[in-house]
């Protein structure tokens, strides 16, 4: 909860058939859906590297790799 009481409110847009997930140019790479890209999210990426259809899948070019830790990198923190 913030300073004014409320919980935080994040929504992540969500993949066909369901899958939460964040990136795409401009969004938040906060593959966890806890309103924060941080710790919690680079464990899933590196657990994910290198697979297909995985959430950390940032760029959308079929596997976790490079560009989605780049990517998340500049989005750490948000």
């Amino acid at each position: 909860m913030g300073g004014s009481g409320r919980a935080a409110t994040c929504v992540q847009p969500e993949r066909p058939g369901g899958l939460i997930l964040a990136p795409r140019p401009g969004a938040s790479a906060d593959v966890t859906g806890d309103c924060a890209t941080d710790a919690a999210d680079l464990a899933v990426l590196l657990q994910d590297w290198g697979m297909q259809d995985s959430p950390a899948d940032l760029d959308y070019d079929g596997v976790v790799g490079p560009a989605d830790l780049a990517w998340m990198l500049a989005d750490w923190g948000g």
